[in-house]
């Protein structure tokens, strides 16, 4: 297919995905279901787990020491401006200013 049509056809796909963020938020609650799938992965050894799709930025650090294990929601650049940063053994949450 020529450029144009599939550049078009995605562009109204995210479209209506985006309309129905604020109606699937209160059916979800993503924070929720990306913890416990987090901590299935922390119990099983993982310090870092990352998440995306789900537009809600936030990081989570629980632990110490050694020990320290990051929930990080990646957020939406689009519209949030949100995206992670991992320089050396630091993760962060940064916004594009």
């Amino acid at each position: 297919a020529p450029y144009s049509l599939t550049s078009f056809i995605a562009e109204m796909m995210s479209r209506h995905s985006s309309g129905n963020h604020s109606e699937r938020n209160r059916k979800w609650d993503y924070e929720a279901v990306m913890r416990k799938f987090a901590s299935t992965h922390f119990d099983s050894g993982c310090n870092v787990v990352i998440a995306a799709h789900f537009h809600n930025p936030y990081i989570d650090k629980s632990g110490s020491g050694e020990n320290i294990k990051t929930l990080l929601s990646l957020g939406d650049w689009k519209t949030q401006f949100s995206y992670g940063e991992w320089i050396g053994d630091s993760l962060s949450l940064q916004k594009f200013t």
